[in-house]
């Protein structure tokens, strides 16, 4: 997992596992992200695994960051992210496309 400060943007790249594993430092990663108060491009387009603590994480991100007024952009979201936002109906709240 990687975040990089672009001139206009701020860019999250995820690794391959997004769950209970990773999930501490996926949130220190995103904090860092939020704290540039940029617009947050999230590259998802990796993540292979992913439980509901990933999702609840992305979304809780997602929410916040929509609160704050910064705009959040997804880059080809994994079939694994959307199949699991869909399963718990989540995908509308992080505007996912299908």
């Amino acid at each position: 997992m990687d975040c990089i400060l672009e001139k206009d943007n701020v860019i999250v790249k995820f690794d391959k596992h997004l769950d209970m594993t990773s999930i501490q430092d996926a949130f220190i990663m995103l904090k860092k992200a939020f704290d540039y108060n940029k617009p947050i491009l999230l590259q998802v387009n990796e993540i292979t695994r992913l439980d509901t603590a990933g999702l609840q994480l992305l979304l809780s991100f997602y929410l916040a960051a929509h609160e704050k007024k910064i705009t959040i952009q997804w880059e080809a979201p994994s079939a694994i992210l959307v199949e699991i936002a869909k399963i718990l109906n989540l995908y509308k709240l992080l505007k996912l496309s299908l």
